[in-house]
């Protein structure tokens, strides 16, 4: 399908049209391809879906059937593989590459960011939005970038100033604007916006993995993804040895492991034996964790390696459904009463969420999220919001000061505090 313009929505902008249009979705994985990385929704209500191989697609739910999906590729982002998304407060939608830095499409038009542009690196692992400022914040893999709104400027952050790695795998905020930093081996680093994140505290896991199921800190220095509840301000950590959550904005952490903590304990080499203890019933179906969502009713979603989809009530931890074996990469709340599910192999799906008391899974729709915004696709005679200005290449001082600064930073996160 070639990138265009959306057109016109056939249909009045109801809930009932929005909802009929996404209960209509299909995703053909021979064309549009199996291994979708992210998700994100549209200022507008559109469904923005990123694919290794096959570039990044459009889902606008009221436009005519047969129009609805729209395909980006390579000439329009710079890359076929696309591993993260984001909707800025603009309405600008941000894409994570490969090796080409990010692009973003102001509803018309599309512009690549490399590392002399935009971001400091040129693989992208995640992106993500402040609810306070609206700034974008990326992580590649030589470190954070930062997008002002205000000042359309871009700016750094690397093991230099704080984090204790340049690689992150997840980022999130809470309503303050704090921010978490998933690292891909090194724990999880919070920078709090009162100091305008001058200062960051890094938490860390054990160096091997615990040989319970369940215990205080984080399991793990190896992080997945992240999520601050809307409703409770819990943060929580995916990671790949089990799930993490903090209710004292990341002061102190407990962590629960998968059903198959076990097995992995008796496999370490030489390693110790399993310490045995009740659960009370609560173990997560695999250690391995993926992704996480929050539903419209506060319940939570995790996303596993093999075992597909777990449905969690957090009031009491007892899981409330759960959904086939396979290995999900992204879970995002829709505006229509559902949620999509990408997968890597078996591309898109959607899941009704269920209203409170029923049991995942059912095929009607229920109420819609509280957070969605309205599904109106944007039309040729908008007023298009500005494409980022490029940032301007480093000049001498401020590489030779950036030179300076990274022998003192020493080991990786020597310059932050740790818990």
């Amino acid at each position: 399908m070639p990138a265009a313009a959306a057109s016109s929505p056939s249909l009045p902008d109801t809930p009932e049209n929005r909802s009929a249009g996404y209960r209509t979705l299909k995703w053909d994985v021979q064309k549009q391809g199996g291994f979708v990385m992210s998700l994100c929704m549209g200022v507008h209500g559109e469904l923005w879906v990123s694919c290794e191989d096959t570039g990044v697609w459009r889902y606008s739910s009221l436009a005519p059937d047969g129009e609805r999906w729209t395909r980006f590729t390579a000439k329009d982002t710079g890359d076929d593989n696309a591993y993260a998304l984001a909707c800025d407060r603009l309405g600008r939608i941000w894409v994570g590459d490969l090796n080409h830095g990010v692009s973003v499409y102001n509803g018309q038009t599309w512009r690549n960011y490399d590392v002399l542009t935009g971001p400091i690196g040129s693989r992208i692992f995640a992106i993500a939005t402040c609810p306070t400022d609206g700034d974008v914040r990326i992580a590649s893999s030589a470190g954070l970038t930062r997008y002002s709104l205000e000042k359309d400027t871009w700016s750094y952050l690397t093991r230099a100033d704080g984090p204790p790695a340049d690689q992150a795998n997840a980022l999130a905020f809470n309503k303050s604007g704090d921010l978490f930093v998933g690292t891909q081996c090194d724990g999880i680093a919070i920078g709090r916006a009162a100091d305008g994140y001058r200062k960051w505290t890094v938490v860390r896991g054990p160096e091997q993995i615990p040989i319970t199921p369940g215990g205080s800190g984080l399991p793990t220095n190896l992080i997945n993804c992240l999520l601050v509840s809307r409703k409770t301000g819990t943060v929580y950590a995916g990671t790949t040895t089990g799930l993490a959550r903090s209710e004292d904005n990341g002061k102190t952490w407990r962590y629960l492991r998968g059903a198959d903590w076990r097995a992995k304990v008796l496999g370490l080499y030489h390693g110790p034996k399993p310490v045995e203890f009740d659960t009370h019933g609560h173990l997560l179906r695999e250690d391995y964790v993926t992704c996480l969502a929050e539903d419209g009713v506060g319940r939570l979603w995790i996303g596993y390696r093999q075992k597909g989809i777990e449905v969690v009530n957090v009031a009491d931890g007892q899981a409330v459904g759960g959904f086939p074996d396979g290995y999900v990469t992204s879970l995002l709340p829709g505006p229509a009463g559902e949620m999509f599910t990408a997968h890597y192999g078996d591309g898109l799906g959607r899941l009704a969420v269920p209203e409170t008391g029923a049991s995942p899974g059912n095929t009607e729709p229920a109420a819609a999220n509280p957070a969605a915004r309205p599904n109106k696709p944007m039309t040729r005679d908008e007023n298009w919001p500005p494409l980022p200005a490029e940032n301007r290449p480093p000049d001498r001082a401020s590489l030779e000061e950036l030179t300076r600064r990274l022998p003192a930073a020493g080991a990786p996160g020597a310059a932050a505090p740790t818990v």
